[in-house]
């Protein structure tokens, strides 16, 4: 038995070894674009006539404060839901996300645009709402848009709102 376990060993080691010699390969091919996940975010992005977009996840608690302040303001929005059943052959909502995670910076979700241009994830919209900022970035965009009735940290998750009371 000793001498089974010591040639598994060996074998594990040798071929352990030889995988080094490939981890430079290995390596870059995490960084091989992916040309269709890239067409696709970069058209959504500029597509004139849905210039508000929001990379979410359907099971997320900041996605639906995000969607319940553009709701809240009657601003029309796409969704580009990564998790949903549209987005899962080939993995391509997982593949999507590697792109906007390369293309911002950001790695969580969401991530909502106006016009193209990043506004950041559900406290960046909702800090975006409360300075007005938002407003102008909607106007830009040629969006139609109502005032808040509540104020916008009301949207946040209810624990959230907790913690930051504490």
């Amino acid at each position: 038995m000793e001498k089974r376990l010591t040639k598994r060993f060996e074998n594990d080691y040798n071929s352990s070894i030889r995988c080094l010699a490939y981890w430079p390969i290995l390596q870059s091919a995490q960084h091989v674009r992916d040309s269709e996940a890239e067409c696709f975010v970069d058209s959504v992005l500029s597509n004139s006539a849905q210039p508000v977009v929001m990379f979410a996840l359907e099971w997320c608690e900041f996605c639906w404060s995000a969607r319940k302040v553009l709701d809240a303001m009657g601003v029309r929005y796409r969704s580009v839901d990564l998790d949903s059943v549209a987005y899962q052959a080939g993995d391509f909502g997982g593949r999507i996300r590697k792109v906007l995670t390369a293309k911002t910076g950001i790695a969580t979700i969401p991530q909502i645009f106006v016009g193209g241009d990043l506004i950041g994830g559900a406290t960046d919209l909702i800090g975006a709402a409360q300075s007005r900022s938002l407003h102008d970035r909607l106007k830009k965009a040629g969006m139609e848009y109502i005032d808040l009735a509540a104020p916008p940290h009301n949207f946040l998750p209810k624990w959230l709102k907790q913690s930051r009371a504490s």
